[in-house]
């Protein structure tokens, strides 16, 4: 027989009858439909907990890694569901259980959400007016430098500086 007939052969035997004798459509679903049909994480995280009672998070989390989802987002979403309640976890052995017959949501955490911050009022010092710097008051350059204003307005090390200068050049 041809291949088309093989074909033809297999398709009759997988073809079902309802009560009347009617055929029923074969369905078939494709690759697409299938990653439709996944759950998401947080779902599969607690049907895993529900069907496998006394397990840990890690363990959750590789077995779940085995089928596409993140290990570590596994253990994060059974940890979050233990402090809201959904699953309850033995502190001493790690062990955990659905406290729940059916799956819900997890609730979104307040802090996590982005907020609109309201600016602050000053308070205390900062809400003093700040001063204008003003420019440092500074004796005037007169035209010829004498004696008496280089010593009243260097610094010792200046003058110090100066001493060697001059010893350098009057030996």
């Amino acid at each position: 027989m041809s291949i088309l007939g093989d074909k033809l052969r297999d398709a009759f035997n997988q073809m079902q009858v309802d009560d009347e004798g009617v055929p029923t459509e074969i369905t078939t679903v494709t690759t697409q439909e299938k990653q439709m049909q996944k759950l998401s994480a947080s779902e599969a995280a607690f049907d895993y907990v529900m069907q496998t009672p006394g397990c840990t998070a890690t363990q959750a989390g590789r077995v779940l890694a085995r089928d596409g989802y993140n290990e570590s987002t596994i253990s994060a979403l059974i940890y979050q569901m233990v402090k809201q309640g959904m699953i309850r976890k033995d502190e001493k052995t790690k062990r955990v259980y659905a406290a729940q017959n059916a799956y819900t949501p997890i609730k979104t955490n307040q802090r996590t959400t982005k907020r609109k911050y309201a600016r602050k009022e000053k308070a205390g010092l900062a809400a003093l007016p700040r001063a204008m710097p003003t420019a440092e008051k500074s004796t005037p350059h007169p035209t010829m430098l004498t004696a008496d204003y280089v010593m009243k307005n260097i610094s010792l090390a200046e003058a110090k500086a100066l001493f060697d200068q001059l010893n350098g050049f009057f030996g």
